[in-house]
């Protein structure tokens, strides 16, 4: 959603399900930690609200899944802000 504002937040949120806090935490760090390394190709002045899923997932898993939502969003200006 547009904030009007001349940057983006987000903010992750994971979802019900994860077994313990600790799993619940390093799922919202890696999704954090994707999102800052694509964060030069997001445009700018949204909010952005990520809902983060329990699975068996690696920062690399994170870092894909969130540049294909962005992508189809059209918030991911580039493939190439992923590197």
């Amino acid at each position: 959603m547009k904030n009007g504002r001349a940057f983006s937040r987000v903010v992750v949120i994971p979802a019900k399900g994860f077994p313990t806090a600790v799993a619940r935490n390093a799922c919202r760090r890696q999704t954090k930690e994707a999102y800052r390394a694509l964060k030069p190709g997001i445009a700018s002045g949204f909010d952005i609200v990520i809902v983060a899923y329990q699975g068996d997932f690696r920062y690399s898993d994170r870092l894909t899944q969130l540049a294909g939502l962005l992508t189809r969003t059209h918030l991911l200006e580039s493939a190439s802000a992923k590197e």
